[in-house]
């Protein structure tokens, strides 16, 4: 042993450059890497990120019953997303449900299944302002009052159901049957003249002269009749005319159909 050591030196600018060789090369073969990791990363999130976003879009308007086709329809492909797709399908059902429910609950009389005294205030406020041509026919079942006394309360809702449903077999889909209060009903008529009404509710009285109700024997109503806007300015006024001409039927001995008359013109030319 001598003591002595070798030591060798390379030059600074041959070091930078052996690294920044190195550096370069590495940046060569991870670069595409890189750049393939980073778009397969965005297309995955993209897959997951959208069916989310679908979701939240169609929950934004999930009041809509045609948003539920949709919700059914959407493509999602991981367990995640498709619990949150089946939780949203069932409390959009129920939601959907309720809605419809409260909905007839509103318009809807419950017994008879006839369009409610506050929905019928509805159309005919729309109908007047609009300025729609149309007729009433208001109606009242005779001796009614006889059928409950003397068959019972049970009977007498099965006459009110009876009776409903003979109606809407006599009219037609645009009509508007309404229950208007007890034993009390009224159809509206878009684009119907009196004579036309006359018709329809003297067809209608027919109809139940041969059939048997629950009552065991065929059923008889009064009718006053009124149109829009030929005999009234307002729906308020169309209803007092028809309510008139109903109790004048009522009067003359039930049974019978009679056209509202409070401008004194003769009923020929109602009916000609």
């Amino acid at each position: 042993m001598t003591g002595w050591g070798v030591v060798t030196q390379t030059p600074k600018s041959v070091a930078i450059d052996s690294v920044d060789n190195q550096v370069i090369s590495m940046l060569l073969i991870e670069l595409p890497l890189i750049i393939s990791s980073m778009i397969i990363v965005f297309i995955v999130a993209g897959l997951i990120v959208k069916p989310l976003q679908n979701i939240a879009i169609i929950a934004e308007n999930s009041i809509q019953e045609s948003e539920m086709k949709e919700l059914k329809q959407l493509n999602v492909f991981y367990y995640e997303a498709l619990q949150i797709k089946n939780a949203l399908i069932q409390s959009f059902s129920f939601l959907h449900n309720q809605v419809s429910f409260l909905k007839d609950q509103s318009t809807i009389d419950p017994l008879t299944s006839l369009t409610n005294r506050r929905t019928l205030d509805t159309v005919l406020q729309s109908w007047t302002y609009q300025g729609k041509e149309f007729s009433v026919i208001m109606i009242d079942i005779d001796h009614f009052k006889l059928i409950n006394d003397t068959k019972g309360h049970a009977i007498g809702d099965e006459v009110l159901k009876f009776f409903s449903d003979q109606m809407k077999k006599v009219t037609r889909e645009e009509d508007i049957c309404c229950r208007f209060g007890g034993e009390e009903f009224l159809i509206l008529l878009p684009e119907t003249t009196v004579k036309q009404a006359y018709n329809i509710a003297e067809y209608f009285l027919k109809i139940l002269a041969d059939t048997e109700s629950p009552s065991g024997q065929p059923l008889t109503f009064s009718a006053g009749i009124a149109s829009f806007p030929r005999q009234a300015a307002n729906s308020k006024e169309l209803i007092e005319f028809a309510d008139k001409a109903l109790y004048a039927a009522k009067r003359a001995g039930r049974n019978r159909i009679i056209i509202a008359n409070q401008k004194n013109t003769p009923l020929s030319d109602f009916l000609s």
